[in-house]
């Protein structure tokens, strides 16, 4: 092997491993995160619904996915013969524009993973928007739930919709529908 064709082999074997190494981490914050909501959970009597886990592996993947775009980037500067097909500076530009649009997804998916959230009790319901926006709504507040395609449910107060979540997400899903259903 000559040097051109090893600097994206290493660079692709790097990225891998950067991305292991994050989802081993990944998967012990979330073990103890898991222990602590317990812990929590049977202390206050606080329900949580939380984004699911597979969006807080994003940052990680966009890193990857860039990583590898890059790798082909310096092998076009490097005028390496295995890229040669596309024009130099449209091939760079595509490049680029992918390394751009794959990291930002990946922070964009994992900031959502992070901090959207709904937190309830028998009294009042707390949602907070991927925005980063919190809401306080009252149980009696509610009037209506709606069950959609694809498990999604939709709640109302009067005729606004004031929130949404999908049963693929993490922590008491089902809780909140029984204690609505038990409030009203």
């Amino acid at each position: 092997m000559n040097i051109k064709e090893l600097v994206p082999v290493i660079s692709i074997l790097l990225s891998i491993r950067i991305a292991e190494y994050a989802m081993k981490k990944y998967k012990e914050q979330k073990d103890v995160e898991v222990t602590k909501k317990q812990k929590s959970r049977k202390q206050t009597k606080k329900y949580i619904i939380t984004a699911p886990s597979i969006l807080k592996v994003g940052l990680p993947c966009g890193i990857f996915f860039g990583c590898t775009t890059i790798a082909f980037i310096l092998s076009q500067i490097f005028k390496w013969e295995f890229v040669q097909q596309i024009e130099n500076c449209y091939f760079m530009l595509i490049c680029l524009l992918v390394s751009i649009g794959f990291t930002v997804l990946g922070i964009v998916l994992t900031l959502y993973g992070y901090i959207w959230k709904i937190e309830y009790d028998t009294q009042e319901i707390i949602y907070r928007s991927a925005l980063g926006i919190t809401r306080k709504y009252r149980i009696e507040d509610i009037t209506r739930c709606v069950g959609k395609r694809r498990n999604q449910y939709r709640f109302y107060q009067g005729e606004k919709k004031i929130f949404q979540y999908e049963m693929d997400a993490e922590g008491d899903v089902y809780d909140l529908l029984i204690i609505l259903k038990k409030g009203g």
